[in-house]
């Protein structure tokens, strides 16, 4: 179930450096050619922009950790202790990805290749997933339980 979640997040990610431009145009180009751009849609436009951008990859990626609450939580009693590792796991990796990016990739690559290396990296731990899922189904079969 994962791999099904991850590889559209992937997908969507990939193809940030393509999207965002276009989006971005849509958005400035509903202003009247020649025209001042008021302030307030100075600030919000940008804001705007990046919320329809990346509001996909985020909703699905959003979607993960619950799911594998779900997955990892063979009783009740321990959905708790689950879902603590999972959203500590979950934190640690978002402030690990902030160091990453900010002082290793941004340095190395550009910003559009960045988020072609992470789109294509979330489809490959979404190929893996999937692989697994096929490699050991009664997995499947005890998380439906």
């Amino acid at each position: 179930m994962l791999g099904w979640l991850l590889l559209p997040a992937g997908l969507l990610t990939f193809f940030i450096p393509v999207l965002a431009p276009r989006c971005m145009a849509a958005i400035i180009g509903r202003h009247p050619a020649g025209a001042d751009i008021p302030l307030l849609w100075q600030k919000l436009d940008p804001a705007l922009g990046s919320g329809l951008v990346f509001f996909l990859p985020c909703l699905v990626l959003a979607m993960l950790s619950p799911c594998m609450v779900r997955l990892a939580a063979r009783r009740l009693a321990h959905v708790g202790r689950v879902s603590g590792w999972i959203y500590a796991a979950s934190s640690l990796g978002s402030i690990a990805g902030v160091f990453v990016s900010g002082y290793l990739l941004i340095e190395q690559m550009s910003l559009p290749n960045i988020f072609r290396a992470m789109g294509l990296l979330t489809g490959a731990v979404a190929a893996l997933c999937l692989g697994l899922d096929r490699w050991f189904p009664a997995a499947e079969v005890e998380a439906a339980k």
